[in-house]
């Protein structure tokens, strides 16, 4: 009779140590939209985290951004590892993820440095 070869514990450990730095790698996402207008405005934006209750079903989270009379040019919402395992460990039915939001500068306005002045016209000379 052939003999047979037992599979070695390195490789019974192996596989569950894949599968969950493969879990865990999936838990983490950014997933960010940005429009088209003008220039973003570098002074104002914000962030809040928003928690998302049986997947979304229970109530749709809102998040209002400050931007006055412009809107949103940018808004990013991602999760880490520690809001996947919550996720995980509640079969997702509480979920927390960061929104961050910037504002759009005001129409034919672009925030700052201002441009430099036109330079003097020529002196006219004298007649």
């Amino acid at each position: 009779m052939p003999a047979t070869t037992k599979p070695s514990a390195s490789r019974w450990t192996a596989v569950p140590v894949a599968l969950t730095a493969l879990l865990l790698a999936a838990g983490c996402y950014r997933v960010a939209v940005e429009s088209r207008a003008p220039e973003p405005s570098p002074t104002r934006s914000g962030s809040t985290t928003v928690w998302i209750y049986a997947w979304g079903l229970a109530t749709t989270p809102k998040v209002t951004a400050d931007c006055g009379p412009t809107h949103v040019y940018k808004a990013t919402v991602r999760t880490n590892v520690g809001g996947f395992l919550l996720g995980l460990i509640t079969l997702g039915i509480v979920v927390p993820a960061h929104v961050e939001y910037t504002c759009a500068a005001e129409a034919g306005v672009i925030e700052g440095e201002p441009p430099l002045p036109p330079p003097p016209p020529p002196p006219v000379p004298p007649s």
